[in-house]
C-alpha cells in the first residue's frame, strides 16, 4: 500500500508540474510565471488517490505515461520560457525591429502549441487508463490545482 501510495503520488505530481500547469494556463507575465514555479508546493494527492482508487494495473500505466512525455514536455517548456524572456527583452528593447519581434513571437507560440498538442495526447492517454467514473474527479482535481497556480 505504501509503494502504491508512493507512486500515485508521483504520478499526479508529473502532471500537476508547474510547468504543465502554466503550459496549459492563460498566459501570465513572465516575472509571475518566476515567482509561481519558486514558491511552487506540491498538492496533497493523498484525498485524490483515495477519491479514485487507482489500481496496481493504473498506477503502471500513469508511470509508463510519465515516462514518456516528460522527457518531451519538459525540454520544450524551458525553451518557451527561455523564448518568452527573450520576446519580453525585444519588446522593449530600442534596438530590436518590429520583424525580429514577430519573428518571436511566433517562435513564442510555436512552442507554446507544441506543448499543448504533447499535453493534450497526455491527457488522452491517462483518459484511456482512468475508468469513465474516474475520469471527471481527476480533471476537476487538476483543473482546481491550476487555477490556484
Amino acid at each position: 500500500m505504501w509503494l502504491r501510495h508512493i507512486s500515485a503520488i508521483t504520478i499526479l505530481a508529473f502532471t500537476l508540474t508547474p510547468a504543465n500547469a502554466l503550459a496549459e494556463s492563460k498566459p501570465i507575465p513572465h516575472q509571475s510565471q518566476a515567482q509561481r514555479i519558486e514558491t511552487y508546493t506540491p498538492p496533497d494527492s493523498s484525498q485524490i488517490v483515495k477519491k479514485l482508487g487507482l489500481t496496481e494495473e493504473q498506477i503502471a500505466q500513469l508511470n509508463q505515461i510519465r515516462r514518456q512525455f516528460s522527457p518531451l514536455i519538459e525540454p520544450l517548456y524551458e525553451e518557451w520560457n527561455k523564448a518568452q524572456q527573450e520576446l519580453e527583452t525585444l519588446i522593449v528593447s530600442a534596438d530590436a525591429s518590429e520583424t525580429q519581434v514577430r519573428q518571436k513571437y511566433d517562435d513564442v507560440e510555436a512552442l507554446r502549441t507544441e506543448i499543448s498538442q504533447l499535453q493534450f495526447e497526455r491527457r488522452m492517454a491517462i483518459r484511456e487508463i482512468l475508468k469513465p467514473e474516474q475520469r471527471l474527479p481527476f480533471e476537476e482535481y487538476i483543473q482546481r490545482f491550476a487555477d490556484n497556480l
